[in-house]
């Protein structure tokens, strides 16, 4: 089926002016907090104990220990992680399970160097830099080591837009435009920033790939130290001509199409695999322009172009599933983009468990479905969403652009929890909250390879 964008029955209800004018007078009639008193009544992001909201397992390992004070920024816990081969920061639940799993591997591989069969052979090939690997391991890496950007512009974008009272929600994310750039604004990546991302997951290898499986991680993650550490195993392998078995992490059970989709990731070369992204899209009608920004994008690694591509050839009966690309092209950091695709791959397991979509919402940042039983759902992978301004404006922007559509109810299901104060001040923008749903769902985030 072709990513339809016409109109449908479902636009055309009667009473569909009279519907979404009532809805924009009641929604901006809603006084705006700007004075000090009112805007006390949103709150600051809590801090919290990593022994006391982590399983033993994350907590501590044989290479890793989390340290104990956890703070959030309203939407993701954000974690400090020191390891035997340096410090990380992991930016949400699903990040801190990935960087685990990576360090883990790493542990491996760093065991594999060690072996007197590795050793050897590195002896025979004169490749001596493995054990440089592991010592610039144990100095802090910027780029992974620092503030992670998070995703507070997707949200803060609505804040500052709707407190100037701009009309819609495609007037503050320029989704949907030809021209989305703005005075100040970053219109996107300059060419020698997609030029390296190019090039660096270009030298991604197939033994690289192949070891990346065994360990059941992503072979283009930016772990930079098992980035390094895989790359030089598979050079010691080519120079010497045979394969060094590592002993597989534990399976982690997951959605079915994003397994599906990992193993294309895990068998397919680069070019290969965006030429296999590519054709399937354009077999099902989006547009050439969009796929090249989206193949272009410097922070949508080729394992979340996979997932997000797969996921929504999942979705063969939903409308506006093009949107879903110019969403993506959006993004403006890597956490922004695993967000994006989480959240994605929640709708699609909504979809198949749950209720049935008919189309995504458009003209907002993040993928919000609309039902065939008359509800509009938002699945955000948050670890615990406290009462900010920019949820209370995305939350108002979400009713506005959905007023064209004879919705019933508003769900918001988040993976982790919200905040009393949160769960009022979305009732009373008649949001109903569905917390902790990670329990319901075999979710295992795309972010751990099995």
């Amino acid at each position: 089926m072709m990513f339809g964008t016409g109109p449908s029955d479902m636009d055309h209800d009667l009473g569909l002016d009279m519907r979404r004018t009532a809805m924009v007078l009641a929604l901006l009639s809603m006084t705006w907090p700007s004075a000090p008193a009112a805007a006390q009544d949103f709150e600051q992001p809590p801090e919290f104990k990593a022994s006391e909201i982590l399983t033993p397992d994350l907590l501590n390992g044989d290479h890793h220990r989390v340290i104990e004070q956890v703070t959030n920024d309203g939407y993701h816990n954000i974690y400090e992680i020191w390891s035997d081969f340096g410090p990380f920061t992991a930016y949400g639940s699903p990040m801190l399970r990935m960087r685990i799993t990576e360090i883990e591997a790493i542990g491996q591989l760093q065991d594999l160097s060690q072996t007197e069969v590795f050793l050897e052979s590195a002896a025979n090939t004169t490749v001596s830099g493995f054990r440089a690997i592991w010592q610039a391991a144990t100095n802090p890496i910027e780029t992974i080591a620092g503030l992670p950007e998070g995703i507070i512009r997707i949200f803060h974008d609505y804040e500052e837009d709707i407190v100037d009272g701009a009309g819609t929600a495609s007037d503050i994310t320029g989704i949907g435009k030809e021209d989305s750039g703005g005075e100040g604004e970053d219109d996107g990546y300059t060419e020698d920033e997609i030029t390296k991302a190019f090039e660096i997951h270009l030298g991604v290898r197939s033994a690289q790939r192949r070891r990346a499986r065994e360990l059941g991680v992503d072979p283009y993650t930016s772990n930079e130290p098992l980035q390094s550490a895989l790359n030089e195993i598979a050079r010691i392998e080519r120079a010497a001509r045979y394969g060094m078995k590592l002993v597989p992490l534990p399976s982690i059970p997951g959605v079915g199409y994003i397994e599906t989709a990992v193993e294309a990731v895990w068998t397919k070369d680069y070019r290969e695999l965006q030429k296999f992204n590519r054709e399937r899209l354009i077999e099902s009608g989006v547009a050439e322009a969009d796929l090249d920004e989206f193949f272009r994008h410097p922070d949508v690694s080729p394992t979340l172009q996979t997932i997000i591509v797969s996921g929504l050839l999942e979705l063969d009966d939903v409308e506006n599933r093009d949107q879903v690309i110019r969403q993506a092209n959006s993004v403006r950091s890597e956490d922004e983009a695993y967000f994006f695709t989480e959240s994605l791959s929640l709708l699609v397991w909504f979809h198949n468990n749950q209720s049935p979509l008919v189309r995504f919402l458009p003209d907002v940042h993040l993928p919000v479905g609309l039902t065939a039983d008359r509800r509009q759902i938002a699945m955000f992978p948050v670890d615990y969403m406290a009462w900010t301004p920019g949820i209370a404006a995305a939350a108002k922007i979400y009713t506005l652009e959905s007023a064209d559509y004879p919705i019933d109810d508003r769900e918001l299901w988040l993976l982790g929890d919200a905040s009393p104060r949160a769960r009022q001040g979305l009732a009373a923008l008649g949001w109903q909250v569905k917390e902790d749903v990670a329990t319901e769902i075999d979710w295992a985030p795309h972010l751990q390879l099995d």
